[in-house]
């Protein structure tokens, strides 16, 4: 009876160890990382409307990058009844030699915004939403193993380097659970699951922080462009996140405007740096033409050419990060050299 006893407890020990080794196995990663993988240059860029030109990629590659971020825009889709237009817009980038060039060089990731989601200023309700994130994790070659494919939305998290040196690179999802009727409401922009896991993500030990996003975070002004500003409570929610989880050495990186500016926050625990680059092939000249309004300021000028973004990290005893913004010829418009050690929750 003893024997019995002793063999059911050890039987029980095994479907219980079973059952929690299978838990842990389905549990999805919060970010990808690869600790062998120091990275020192990163470039970013948005708005590439014609996807066989991008004459501007040239440039990126001879930047050298570590890695790139293709911030939104990064095919121009523009159907609610054309799902063909996904594989069309993307096979004419994948095709296009520039591209495959820089896909070579280093590697890419990407978020989307509107035009590359689906169409213009389009939110949660886009009826070709699943479509398009299936054409979209296929382009970018995400594998199915990724825990991107078991949920809704594209966000997700990649770590690169050593833990003294390690780089965060948080792609967040603008557009999937964004509700353009409810810019007040908890969870209007990013949504309940994607505010859970940014947490999450914000709480890993990193150095340096880069969060994407297709719109501009910092600044807000009054001409109805869109922006995370369109939802204050959400944009604040994202400052209150940051100095929660005492996520130091953020910097949001962005695009959509179709002209390039840093802003940086003044009134959160460190400053919080904005820079938005845009466009790559598509510019406008409506920078100026609005009022700007709330708790931030913008540094330097802003840039009205087509360019592309640049991150620069120096590694050394006292880590310093340089803010840029290139224009097509390579050549730095905007620049701004912060200090690592300011970028820390006091």
């Amino acid at each position: 009876m003893k024997l019995f006893a002793h063999l059911f407890a050890l039987f029980l020990f095994g479907v219980m160890a079973c059952g929690c080794r299978s838990t842990a196995e389905e549990a999805p990663d919060p970010a990808f990382v690869d600790a062998d993988t120091t990275v020192t240059r990163i470039a970013f860029g948005s708005c590439l409307k014609n996807p066989s030109g991008g004459a501007i990629l040239d440039q990126v590659v001879a930047y050298k990058p570590d890695l790139f971020v293709w911030l939104g825009d990064n095919v121009y889709i523009d159907t609610n009844d054309k799902p063909e237009r996904f594989k069309q817009r993307y096979d004419a980038l994948g095709a296009n030699p520039r591209f495959q060039q820089l896909n070579q060089a280093c590697r890419n990731l990407a978020t989307w915004d509107d035009h590359d989601y689906g169409n213009n200023d389009i939110g949660m309700r886009y009826p070709l939403k699943t479509q398009s994130k299936e054409q979209f994790g296929a382009f970018w070659k995400i594998p199915r193993s990724e825990p991107f494919w078991k949920r809704e939305g594209i966000y997700r998290a990649y770590e690169y380097g050593p833990r003294d040196k390690r780089v965060q690179v948080i792609l967040l999802d603008g557009r999937w659970f964004r509700d353009l009727k409810n810019a007040d409401q908890a969870d209007s922009y990013l949504g309940k699951a994607q505010w859970a896991w940014l947490e999450q993500v914000l709480g890993r030990p990193a150095k340096v922080r880069l969060i994407c996003s297709g719109l501009q975070v910092i600044r807000v002004n009054d001409n109805g462009w869109e922006m995370v500003g369109q939802h204050p409570s959400e944009r604040q929610r994202l400052f209150d996140l940051v100095e929660q989880t005492r996520a130091n050495g953020v910097v949001f990186i962005s695009g959509d405007t179709h002209f390039s500016e840093i802003h940086r926050t003044t009134k959160t625990k460190y400053h919080l740096y904005d820079v938005t680059s845009s466009g790559m092939d598509t510019v406008w000249n409506t920078v100026g033409k609005s009022k700007d309004t709330g708790d931030f300021e913008k540094v330097g000028e802003s840039y009205r050419a087509e360019n592309f973004g640049s991150i620069t990290i120096d590694w050394g005893s006292k880590t310093k990060i340089f803010l840029q913004v290139r224009d097509n010829q390579g050549k730095i418009r905007i620049e701004q050299k912060v200090d690592l050690d300011e970028l820390k929750v006091p």
